[in-house]
């Protein structure tokens, strides 16, 4: 019996310890509470984009999107940015608010389009959002640039050289009270073989409203927004 004993400490030992540690990270952070049943791993990049493009789809209220940028030229990319001009256009959803958050060093670097004309993330985004008042003024999209890059050596760094001294490499996808975690950034790549990690969290109003305050706080932190 004293070996059976025994035997059940280590689980003890290593509940007990798991115990404390949680309480000492709800001592030091905000905690979000959140049922197991609402989280859902998804496997693929093409899981990942398919919750993309279902959180477009039923958005009603917020669309809040972070990210190091949007690609310009591919297929999946192109179905993307579609994906919000219909939803903002949708008059089913007059009062749906779309927050986008990117880097500014990489979402103004020169790409090409699918005509192969020379274009970028922010030009895009702005052709495709902005270009009606009424639905202009639902959007807003904001750039964030490093202060760490400035004078003399902003002059002299090419743009793509320039990133390596900073970005943006926050990413927040929610759409209502249903969010995405991921550290994939919105491009073909990503939409279809890079693999990474991607958690669905349905039903989570407080993990949204959080994220849509953390984007918020940057945008007003932004040195450049449209």
């Amino acid at each position: 019996m004293c070996q059976k004993a025994m035997g059940h400490q280590p689980t003890s030992n290593a509940t007990d310890e798991a115990a404390r540690l949680l309480r000492d990270f709800r001592d030091q952070a905000h905690v979000l509470p959140l049922a197991g049943g609402s989280i859902q791993v998804l496997s693929t990049p093409t899981e990942f984009f398919e919750a993309l493009q279902a959180g477009i789809a039923s958005a009603q209220r917020d669309m809040t999107i972070a990210s190091l940028y949007v690609g310009t030229e591919g297929t999946y990319e192109q179905r993307f940015v579609a994906a919000l001009a219909e939803a903002l256009a949708d008059p089913r959803r007059p009062g749906l608010r779309i927050n986008i958050l990117l880097d500014a060093l990489r979402s103004t670097r020169p790409t090409r389009d699918p005509a192969g004309k020379m274009t970028s993330t922010a030009e895009m985004l702005r052709a495709a959002l902005m270009h009606e008042p009424s639905q202009a003024s639902r959007v807003h999209a904001a750039l964030f640039h490093t202060p760490a890059l400035r004078g003399l050596l902003k002059r002299m760094l090419p743009p793509r050289v320039s990133e390596v001294v900073g970005v943006c490499h926050l990413k927040a996808y929610a759409f209502d009270d249903t969010v995405l975690i991921s550290g994939a950034n919105l491009s073909d790549s990503y939409f279809t073989m890079r693999q990474d990690r991607y958690y669905l969290i349905r039903d989570a109003p407080e993990l949204a409203a959080h994220l849509r305050q953390l984007v918020r706080v940057v945008h007003t932190r932004s040195m450049c927004s449209c």
